[in-house]
């Protein structure tokens, strides 16, 4: 319906239609045909040359595939979080934080770089350890949880310190520190890497056996 209003001597023909409000918000601006047609409202995923590329959220990957209503509950689309944590359920119960993407990937849940990304923490895996069971040192109740542990080898070797015979490394009061005598390196306990500047191996002293001295 139009009507006619009189301004300045000029008559100027005003139309009545009412300007259709957005359902989608104020804050998403988009030409309407990319996503509807003439005929109706109706959306369809496959013919719609919208892209959401343009957006701060790519759909890669296994989102690619995904019914647009899994992460727009309702109409208004700016406000869908983009968090991982907001549509992922943390298995991990907030043991590795809340950004999946650390660890993976919009293609799989598979991490198959854990030595590369444990490189991130305070206990970079090298020599034997980058062979371990996570959960040999990630003792949960579930197999997902991944608890901090110590960094400090008798957290995780204090059974066999305290099994130790030969020698005997409480009754010799030796320390705790693992490291100080045996390699990252070697499959089993056997070593020659010993401190010993409580008593230095100089001149007389300088021989590589130490059971010359250590009989027992």
């Amino acid at each position: 319906m139009y009507k006619q209003i009189h301004f300045m001597g000029l008559f100027i023909v005003m139309s009545h239609m009412a300007i259709a409000q957005s359902p989608h918000g104020k804050m998403f601006v988009i030409d309407c045909s990319k996503c509807h047609t003439s005929n109706d409202w109706t959306f369809d995923q496959i013919s719609s040359t919208f892209n959401h590329d343009s957006t701060s959220f790519p759909l890669i990957g296994q989102h690619e595939y995904l019914n647009c209503r899994s992460c727009h509950s309702t109409l208004l689309f700016n406000e869908a979080p983009s968090e991982c944590i907001s549509c992922h359920t943390d298995i991990h119960q907030q043991t590795l934080g809340h950004d999946c993407a650390r660890c993976h990937s919009p293609n799989s849940w598979v991490v198959e770089n854990i030595t590369q990304l444990h490189e991130k923490t305070s206990f970079p895996l090298m020599g034997v350890h980058a062979s371990v069971d996570c959960n040999k040192c990630h003792q949960n109740e579930t197999n997902v949880r991944f608890s901090p542990t110590g960094t400090e080898c008798v957290n995780c070797h204090f059974d066999e310190y305290n099994a130790a015979k030969m020698p005997d490394h409480i009754k010799l009061g030796f320390g705790n520190d693992c490291a100080s005598c045996h390699s990252l390196l070697e499959t089993d306990w056997n070593t020659e890497k010993v401190d010993h500047n409580f008593f230095p191996l100089e001149q007389g002293h300088k021989i590589n056996d130490c059971k010359v001295c250590h009989k027992s």
